[in-house]
């Protein structure tokens, strides 16, 4: 009987590439948008924060894609390591969201009356963004991590059967 994850398994490097192509594209896009880099002004960082959350579908879909292969193929290094990229994606964007609204609150001082509003609701959009991908990034994380196949032995252990009693021949079991 042919196995049904045959086709996938055939399609899996171009997958994984495909994912490396959705992580690493946005994250040049976005690098190019934000240069000069000048992390010490609040008006920079806020923009910088803003944008990224309007860049993190893409790769998020990457990670997921990954994730379903991997999971599928029992990749079990793909899943290690989507599981570390969703953690640190996650948590770089739930402390990046306390800093855009702090800086936000800051920055709000300097708008001129008439935009306030607009400036809120910019906010506002940006901040949930932030939030919503940074569930969803752990989200991903939580699921590589969960159920993780245990690491093979190596290829001398592999296919070897434990044996459930231990001892020489002809020797008995102890008994408790």
């Amino acid at each position: 009987m042919d196995d049904p994850l045959a086709p996938l398994a055939r399609l899996a490097g171009l997958i994984y590439f495909l994912t490396f192509l959705l992580l690493l594209l946005p994250f040049l896009d976005l690098v190019a948008n934000l240069l000069p880099l000048n992390p010490a002004a609040v008006n920079w960082r806020y923009g910088t924060l803003g944008l990224t959350s309007g860049f993190l579908l893409t790769p998020l879909l990457g990670l997921v894609m990954a994730l379903a292969v991997s999971s599928l193929l029992e990749h079990r290094g793909v899943r290690i390591t989507v599981g570390i990229l969703g953690t640190l994606v996650a948590l770089g964007l739930f402390l990046g969201t306390m800093l855009f609204i702090l800086d936000g609150l800051q920055l709000r001082t300097s708008v001129a009356p008439e935009s306030k509003v607009q400036f809120d609701v910019g906010g506002a959009k940006a901040a949930i963004k932030l939030v919503a991908c940074a569930i969803c990034f752990a989200l991903v994380a939580f699921g590589a991590f969960r159920r993780l196949p245990p690491a093979e032995k190596s290829k001398a252990h592999k296919g070897a059967a434990r044996p459930l009693v231990v001892g020489g021949a002809g020797k008995e079991a102890p008994t408790a």
